[in-house]
């Protein structure tokens, strides 16, 4: 593996402001750029609308040495926007008479508590570097995601200390040539907070959040249940 001179983030959230996987991208591309490397940002919900901006995405990847993928997990997989936008790569990279080889990693994060929940989603990536022929660099995988929820990591204090670390790690590996070493991998995965405590604070954010917006409504409310099976439910419970 050769040290790679220009690096491309793929960012893969469907949120407007990029959210969470556009923070721990940003803050790896930003240790790259120290490192020499010439980066790029793109956006891949903004990609996907024209052909236009379909091929602003498409053309870096012919000649990028390292492509970086951030995404928020989605039922256990990647959002259907950057599945999408793998598919074309794949396809892009299957017409090409002689193709490069760029190096592949991802960093996938979720709200769930447990990072491990992304296993599956990053073996989609690792398949897809696979059958493009792209150098699998490994990925990195965050639980509890929503305790960055966006913004510059570098301004969110020790909460976040770990997941620095690991970017940090991460980045001189990868502008080696070199695959995200297992340190990183594990200080990514290290949880914010307990487990019972971040599912105790994120119910009661929510029911915050459902008080604000909705006024009067139930929450265990179910309108679309037949009325008998309603009565017949609240029966049961009583």
């Amino acid at each position: 593996m050769s040290a790679p001179k220009t690096a491309l983030l793929l960012n893969g959230s469907p949120k407007p402001d990029g959210g969470t996987s556009l923070s721990l991208g940003s803050y790896l591309l930003e240790r790259l750029e120290e490192k020499g490397l010439t980066t790029q940002k793109i956006r891949i919900n903004s990609a996907l609308v024209t052909p236009e901006t379909t091929y602003k995405l498409l053309e870096p990847v012919k000649t990028v040495d390292l492509i970086i993928l951030a995404f928020p997990l989605y039922v256990d997989s990647l959002p259907a926007q950057t599945t999408r936008a793998l598919q074309l790569i794949a396809r892009q990279r299957a017409l090409q008479p002689n193709p490069t080889k760029p190096q592949f990693a991802a960093i996938a994060n979720c709200g769930y508590a447990e990072a491990g929940n992304n296993r599956v989603a990053l073996m989609i990536c690792q398949r897809f570097a696979k059958e493009t022929a792209m150098e699998w660099m490994g990925g990195l995988a965050l639980g509890m995601g929503e305790m960055i929820a966006g913004g510059r990591l570098q301004q969110k204090g020790g909460l976040v200390r770990h997941v620095i670390q690991a970017l940090d790690l991460c980045a001189e590996r990868l502008a080696q040539g070199l695959p995200i070493p297992q340190e990183s991998v594990e200080l990514m995965a290290r949880p914010f907070m307990p487990a019972w405590f971040y599912r105790m604070l994120g119910n009661r954010l929510w029911m915050q959040r459902y008080g604000r917006e909705n006024q009067g409504d139930k929450i265990d409310a179910r309108p679309y249940l037949p009325e008998n099976e309603t009565s017949s439910q609240d029966d049961d419970n009583s």
